[in-house]
């Protein structure tokens, strides 16, 4: 979120919110190449936001009882996918 955020600052603009889909459609509307698959890193992203973070997200049972190592080694290659997307971006 903070690296799509600092393409905004670079470019003058305003990134608000936390979504990573909305941000980076954002930055697609501004002309930059947005692949699909860097879409897809964002969305799978953004569904790891509030169960991740809350422990009362689910009914029973701590976060960490609903994700296996894979998982967060799967989120670590996407958000590198997007901190690879906004370190060209932000030349």
């Amino acid at each position: 979120e903070k690296t799509l955020k600092a393409v905004y600052d670079r470019r003058h603009l305003e990134g608000r919110g936390h979504i990573l889909i909305a941000l980076i459609e954002g930055l697609a509307d501004q002309g930059l190449a947005v692949t699909e698959a860097l879409r897809d890193a964002c969305r799978k992203l953004d569904r790891l936001y509030i169960p991740t973070r809350y422990p009362n997200c689910f009914d029973a049972g701590a976060p960490g009882q609903f994700f296996a190592r894979s998982d967060a080694e799967e989120a670590i290659a996407l958000a590198r996918r997007v901190l690879e997307f906004c370190r060209q971006a932000l030349g």
